[in-house]
């Protein structure tokens, strides 16, 4: 068990945490040590206060986003909707959508989406040369057995 610096009494552990002792009431060293590094960062900060960030360089955009409503300082594109602005005739219709993301089967339905339009490219993409290839073979064909 450790005790007091001041008076010498026994304390226990928890008795420790205390900042003062329960006996003299006299700050406990572990305490004062700390009370003296926080003057310490204090004194170092310049007058800065404790918990505050300090404020951003001349032309920097702010720490947690901009006045723009942009949460990296840039003002938004020429022609885009103004952000963090309450629409002006209301929600859509109906209310607002209980699936904001496109709801439970929205990968599913982009994935059927995007095996459709691979299919029709490939499609497309061999019927159209065969079909100009028969064409020119018949032409051909019909040419030389023509004479």
């Amino acid at each position: 068990m450790a005790g007091c610096a001041f008076c010498g009494a026994a304390l226990t552990p928890a008795e420790m945490v205390a900042p003062s002792c329960r006996y003299c009431g006299k700050v406990l060293a572990p305490y004062a040590d700390a009370q003296a590094k926080v003057m310490q960062v204090q004194a170092l900060m310049g007058g800065i206060p404790m918990g505050v960030p300090p404020p951003p360089p001349y032309g920097a955009a702010p720490p947690y986003g901009s006045p723009y409503g942009s949460p990296y300082g840039a003002p938004p594109p020429y022609g885009a909707p103004p952000m963090n602005v309450p629409p002006m005739a209301g929600g859509p219709v109906g209310g607002p959508s209980p699936f904001p993301y496109g709801g439970p089967n929205a990968v599913g339905n982009m994935i059927a989406q995007t095996q459709r339009r691979i299919r029709n490219i490939v499609l497309i993409s061999t019927i159209v040369p065969l079909v100009l290839t028969f064409l020119i073979l018949g032409i051909v064909f019909a040419g030389v057995f023509a004479r």
